[in-house]
């Protein structure tokens, strides 16, 4: 203590490492967290929007590595390097926020850190007047400004759009014209204009049933392709990836890679027919007669052969080198999950896991897998067309299948609530594959091609693109950039200044965050109009003027962008969009940030010492 008896400066210990500590004055942390959320700032608005410029990230570390293209934000941001810690914990909290609306939304991220920081540096600055504790700071915003976000766009107030209401609005347009449409503009505006990504994704969704969006997946071709972007479907009962063939002696075409058979027996059973399994006595047998008589068969069966079958094989297939029989063996699912030899008697109407004999059955194995074309079941239906099976949904007759499908579903629904990491996330795109192979006939999935640097530069940009367009198709879209965000926040400040008094505190605290996401989303569009290129936003989406809470013109009710978009895409022209394309971004982007920015800002407000510390007051005797 001092001898003018006042406090000496607080210090605080903001990080300590092993011989090293780091010890701020209590003004510098402050001043230091507002310096680096300017920069940051900075670094992201050259980036933000798709019509930006591309950053140039390099690897110090593999001087001879190929340096990245990319606008994505979150890349950008954790490629900065600092060397305080105060520095580094602003920097991995706007990165937090961008990955959380990343894997939410798969959009809208770079926009969502820039206001996330601009609103931080308001809210502090906004809240440093106030005495208050970190329990009113959390209860306050989850109560009048989260719930209310999300009552906003729960009811059909106009701020969430879906195709339905474009079917409501227009009857003649088709509700393919109407997904392949949306699908294209999403996709544009998040792949920064690539038009060839665009309409290949959009004829993906507006030729694949709405049920089979859910479980749509990503393949990326093994060799360099002509097109960098395609779609297959897969005209096969069943597909398996990764299936070995044995013996390959008997892989059969001009190239020796290809085997196909056309009226061939086959037996499907998820376990080997061990030498010494008495289970699978029968089946050894009845793989003897083929070999010895010269027919053809086909065993399906999980890739688990041990020694002593093998070397059974072996002798027996040397010793009838003209045989017919070939195995196809079918990898294990990623982590040890089921194999596919666990579900496909599913289709034929026996129960999972059981052996499986099929008179005749039309069959290919090429580079790709292994297809089983036809003999499954009977489909009517031959046209090229993405469909459900006929038997689902048909519970009394398909009971068991039925059943299956619903089990899946809970345990993709169990594995997606987990902690996500890469053990959970492969096990989810395991089931999803399974489910989709069962419930889907003639399967879309989308290839990437192009060369090999291409290939792996693409696999970033589809692996947002695809999801997003999901989001906006299944849940809704709202307005780019967040206005439609702004309208509601403000909406909410405008109703708390009618029923509340302006002075006490729990209203201070309300206006300090809406005035501070306002302000952000401002500013935010005041960065995309700087931009030159930024054209088609201008277009669509005017420039919010600089104080939009003084503006005295009526700003509350949403104008019905319906009509706009419908007279769009009255063209029907969906290769010439330039100036015709929906800016829009999924609703969840907007209700992902609201969630994390109340996470976030605790945070802050805390380590800016802003929030009164708490603890137990006892009182004297």
């Amino acid at each position: 203590m001092n001898e003018d008896n006042t406090q000496p400066p607080m210090r605080r210990i903001v990080n300590s490492n092993i011989g090293v500590t780091n010890i701020f004055e209590e003004k510098d942390v402050k001043t230091t967290m507002m310096k680096t959320f300017d920069e940051l700032v900075e670094i992201l608005k050259a980036h933000c929007g798709p019509y930006s410029n591309y950053a140039i990230i390099t690897d110090p570390t593999q001087p001879t590595a190929e340096p990245i293209f990319t606008k994505d934000g979150i890349n950008i941001i954790r490629a900065v390097e600092y060397a305080s810690p105060i520095q580094e914990f602003v920097k991995q909290n706007l990165a937090y926020i961008g990955s959380r609306v990343e894997s939410a939304a798969s959009d809208g991220t770079t926009s969502a850190m820039i206001i996330t920081a601009i609103a931080l540096k308001y809210l502090v600055k906004e809240l440093s007047d106030i005495p208050i504790s970190g329990y009113e700071l959390e209860h306050i915003f989850k109560k009048h400004i989260l719930e209310k976000v999300k009552n906003y766009y729960s009811k059909d107030c106009g701020f969430v759009y879906t195709k339905k209401r474009f079917l409501e609005k227009d009857s003649s347009l088709t509700e393919k014209e109407i997904i392949k449409y949306l699908a294209y503009s999403q996709v544009y505006t998040s792949s920064h204009g690539d038009v060839e990504l665009a309409e290949a994704v959009s004829e993906l969704f507006a030729s694949t049933p709405e049920e089979a969006w859910a479980y749509m997946h990503i393949e990326k071709t093994q060799y360099e392709t002509n097109e960098k972007y395609s779609i297959k479907i897969d005209h096969a009962q069943w597909h398996i990836e990764n299936a070995r063939f044995f013996p390959l002696n008997k892989l059969v075409d001009d190239f020796g890679t290809t085997y196909k058979k056309d009226n061939i027996p086959c037996c499907i059973c998820n376990r080997i027919p061990s030498v010494g399994d008495p289970a699978t006595e029968q089946i050894r047998n009845n793989i003897e007669t083929y070999v010895k008589e010269g027919k053809p068969y086909l065993f399906i069966c999980d890739d688990k052969l041990d020694t002593a079958t093998t070397n059974w094989l072996n002798n027996l297939f040397n010793s009838y080198p003209d045989h017919n029989v070939v195995f196809i063996l079918v990898p294990e699912g990623e982590y040890g999950m089921n194999s596919d030899t666990m579900f496909i008697p599913l289709l034929t109407g026996n129960v999972p896991g059981s052996e499986t004999y099929l008179d005749s059955i039309k069959c290919s194995f090429t580079s790709s897998g292994f297809d089983i074309i036809s003999g499954l079941y009977e489909d009517t239906d031959t046209t090229n067309v993405s469909r459900m099976h006929y038997f689902l949904n048909d519970k009394e007759k398909y009971k068991v299948y039925n059943e299956t499908i619903d089990y899946l579903d809970k345990c993709i629904d169990a594995q997606k609530k987990a902690v996500a990491s890469r053990r959970s996330n492969a096990a989810v795109s395991h089931l999803m594959k399974i489910r989709n192979k069962l419930t889907i006939i003639n399967r879309a999935s989308f290839i990437i091609g192009g060369s090999a640097y291409d290939n792996a530069a693409a696999v970033d940009v589809v692996s947002d693109a695809i999801p997003a367009v999901k989001h906006i198709l299944i849940k809704g879209f709202v307005q780019s950039s967040f206005k439609s965000l702004y309208r509601v926040i403000d909406n909410i400040g405008m109703v708390n200044d009618l029923k509340n008094d302006n002075t006490s505190k729990e209203n201070k605290i309300i206006k300090a965050y809406v005035f501070a996401f306002c302000y952000a989303i401002e500013q935010l569009h005041k960065i995309l109009s700087e931009s030159t290129k930024s054209k088609y936003h201008k277009k669509f989406y005017p420039n919010l003027n600089e104080n939009l809470l003084v503006d005295e013109t009526p700003r509350y009710t949403v104008e019905d962008m319906v009509s706009i978009f419908t007279k769009m895409m009255s063209n029907k022209d969906i290769t010439l969009q330039g100036d015709n394309i929906v800016m829009m971004q999924p609703v969840e982007t907007d209700l992902t940030l609201v969630e994390r920015f109340g996470e976030v800002a605790l945070k802050f407000i805390k380590a800016c010492r802003v929030i009164t510390p708490g603890g137990v007051v006892i009182h004297n005797k």
